[in-house]
């Protein structure tokens, strides 16, 4: 209930700063306070517009988190389970770590077009890096006495790997998920700044060729509110199913 309230009293100093700066200080056409966005998103949301943006980009996460996390954690379990693999992949997985996803955009669009399966892409690309690392930290940094004990009681390879070596590399898998959703969101407006029709990136962008500076400011804010609603339900899950997996109290 403290931290509740706490909580409340940050964004509420945060909003009411906010709208003084913006009634009395500075031009609201360069910064918009709070009441004009809220009513300009208000208008959006009830002409329907808004909701468009909005569905498109959370169809871009979705599927690109889902294919890149899968590719994330497949890699990540043979890279820190099976030495031989991790040597072979090292070099290669260093050098496409350096290369930010937004400077494959052109790339991308180039050998895919502008549809929906080059945003899915850019989006997978990181999330797959991302999962990738923690769930081959996670693997490699099981401790090796579960590892002996399960030998002795004689389970086969493939049996400790499922049974002993993924239940104790699965905090560091979550915690790969929890940051690949997190950089998925920030690829996907990126990707959608340079080559979409629909999306909240493609809104901001709207905004800026007309120079409407509160749609902008809509968008950021949808932008922010999406990551909030985002990590709020990857936390549900994990504090109601997945609980004896998670380390730290979210």
């Amino acid at each position: 209930m403290k931290s509740l309230f706490i909580r409340s009293l940050s964004i509420s100093t945060l909003l009411g700063f906010w709208e003084l700066t913006g009634q009395f200080f500075i031009d609201p056409f360069f910064l918009p306070p709070p009441s004009q966005i809220f009513d300009r998103l208000t208008y959006l949301s009830e002409t329907g517009e808004l909701w468009v943006h909005i569905n498109s980009s959370l169809k871009r996460i979705f599927f690109g988190f889902v294919l890149g996390s899968s590719a994330g954690i497949f890699f990540g379990c043979c890279i820190g389970g099976i030495p031989i693999v991790s040597e072979f992949l090292e070099l290669p997985i260093n050098f496409f770590r350096s290369i930010n996803p937004l400077a494959l955009v052109p790339l991308i669009m180039l050998w895919f077009g502008v549809e929906e399966i080059s945003k899915i892409i850019l989006i997978s690309y990181l999330v797959t890096i991302v999962v990738l690392y923690n769930t081959a930290n996670g693997v490699v940094n099981v401790p090796e006495n579960l590892i002996r004990a399960a030998r002795c009681i004689g389970l086969k390879k493939s049996k400790i790997f499922f049974s002993v070596i993924i239940p104790a590399a699965a905090p560091d898998i979550l915690n790969g998920l929890r940051l690949g959703l997190g950089f998925a969101i920030l690829v996907v407006i990126g990707a959608e700044m340079v080559g979409a029709s629909e999306g909240i990136g493609y809104f901001i962008m709207l905004g800026r060729q007309y120079v409407a500076i509160d749609d902008i400011f809509v968008g950021l804010v949808i932008l922010g509110l999406m990551g909030i609603f985002l990590n709020q339900i990857f936390l549900f899950i994990l504090r109601n199913f997945l609980k004896r997996y998670v380390r730290t109290n979210y």
